[in-house]
């Protein structure tokens, strides 16, 4: 693949993250785009919960194998959220493995061999793969070392959302963790990095069963306060943590406890990551809105956690859940 060099990008929108564009002119971008990679129109599903905080989501008729067709944005305004959904079914389109993608198969050796690479067990590899890594066959493609400033190999099934082996290893199963697009490569990489340290806080968190300080917004009128109040005057708790990790990139996490129903499928947890964290406790509670809403809606809806959760009961899951 070409290079890739980074250059300087204007901000010009700020409440859920650092856009060089404002998310109208984001929308005039990407909606053409929609109905090329067989998406359904925009649909504003705000109203299928009580909070009222801006929900929309995007439909895709036919999807890969193990795959949602569901997309879903979330923002304090309903142009964010719009631009999150839209900007989320591109991101997931791309993501799929196209005719025009170069696969390569090979055993990490003879990778090795033609340039630099990913090593694979510098990656987080499950225990079954590792007796058989050195000699196994593995699907490579090519990405771009930013801090190296050259092209390196990379396992496919770290790149590609999803992916399915075609008598090569699996080295894991397919995520969307660190996928993301942008109005340009320096805003799609940027989140898509924001993401990574996301998910990685949250790990750590939860494997260590800690947070760090419980965070309270005093500013009723910024972005997050008037979000609180959102939740609050709707009988929803909200509890915000500091997560951030060693890395020191602010990550916060939003619990909702909807103590009006008492509906264990309404104990819900958003996280964001920012270099400001007023930003960071925006996507957080933006988030926990998306989930409460497409939950009512019945979008990705996961069957068995459904019947576990609600064989568990509102109490149960709380205390399962009690470091948030």
């Amino acid at each position: 693949m070409a290079g890739i060099i980074l250059n300087r990008c204007p901000k010009a929108s700020a409440d859920t993250g650092i856009r060089v564009v404002p998310p109208e002119e984001t929308l005039k971008r990407v909606i053409p785009l929609l109905d090329k990679a067989g998406m359904e129109p925009l649909e504003d599903i705000t109203d299928k919960d009580n909070i009222g905080i801006p929900v929309y989501s995007v439909y895709r008729k036919k999807t890969a194998k193990g795959t949602f067709g569901n997309y879903n944005g979330k923002g304090a305004t309903p142009e964010q959220a719009m631009a999150s959904a839209a900007m989320e079914a591109i991101e997931r389109y791309s993501a799929e493995l196209h005719d025009e993608d170069e696969i390569v198969l090979g055993t990490i050796q003879q990778v090795r061999d033609n340039g630099p690479m990913i090593e694979p067990d510098d990656l987080i590899l499950p225990a079954r793969v590792m007796y058989n890594l050195e000699a196994a066959d593995i699907a490579w493609t090519t990405g771009y070392d930013l801090i190296q400033g050259q092209e390196v190999w990379i396992p496919a099934c770290a790149v590609y959302y999803p992916y399915y082996p075609d008598g090569d290893l699996q080295l894991f199963r397919f995520h969307t963790n660190g996928i993301a697009s942008g109005n340009t490569i320096e805003e799609a990489i940027l989140h898509g990095m924001f993401e990574v340290i996301e998910r990685d806080a949250w790990s750590i968190a939860e494997a260590f069963d800690r947070t760090n300080a419980d965070i309270v917004v005093d500013d009723e009128d910024s972005v997050p306060g008037k979000l609180l109040k959102q939740f609050r005057d709707n009988g929803v708790e909200i509890h915000l943590k500091d997560l951030t990790s060693d890395l020191g990139i602010p990550t916060i996490g939003a619990s909702s406890d909807d103590v009006s129903t008492k509906d264990p499928e309404l104990l819900n947890i958003g996280v964001g990551t920012h270099l400001d964290p007023v930003i960071a406790a925006t996507r957080a509670l933006t988030e926990v809105a998306q989930s409460r809403t497409t939950h009512k809606h019945g979008l990705k809806v996961n069957a068995n956690l459904v019947k576990v959760t609600k064989e568990m009961g509102y109490e149960r899951i709380k205390a399962v859940n009690r470091l948030w």
